[in-house]
């Protein structure tokens, strides 16, 4: 059995987008992401763990075959950019990560044949920065107030 992932609604919703806009229907790695979608805890990105890889999380990674390390950070297609670590959601490791917690391994087939890392830590994830910056500001009004 395959571990359970989790996914806010609306990474959900641009996921689900990319797979129904997807120009060439018959590329196996839409199947794939569907499949994934499939299994997935929708949650709000309110709710959504800080430990848990969710699309734009730059993640710290070890890759457990080749004993090394490497921030990586989940992007649309698009917006991918190896030469920054920018890594496509459809590839292989972006989709092993997405909905991965800390601390989690995931395997994936890479072209030359099964790898498998550990999530060290993530550097950033959106929904985490979002609630930080409304504390702060919910901070400095308070601080404002009582001035």
């Amino acid at each position: 059995m395959r571990k359970q992932i989790y996914i806010t609604k609306p990474d959900m919703h641009r996921l689900e987008q990319l797979v129904e806009n997807s120009l060439m229907p018959t590329d196996s790695r839409m199947d794939t992401l569907e499949r994934e979608l499939e299994r997935a805890i929708v949650v709000d990105p309110e709710k959504i763990s800080r430990n848990v890889v969710t699309m734009n999380s730059r993640v710290h990674i070890r890759d457990l075959d080749r004993d090394s390390e490497l921030v990586v950070t989940i992007v649309f297609p698009f917006e991918s950019n190896v030469d920054q670590n920018r890594i496509s959601v459809l590839a292989p490791l972006g989709m092993a990560l997405l909905g991965s917690r800390v601390g989690e391994g995931v395997r994936f087939e890479a072209p030359g044949g099964p790898r498998r890392v550990k999530i060290l830590g993530i550097e950033y994830q959106p929904e985490a920065a979002a609630r930080d910056r409304l504390l702060s500001s919910k901070e400095f009004r308070n601080i404002a107030s009582a001035a």
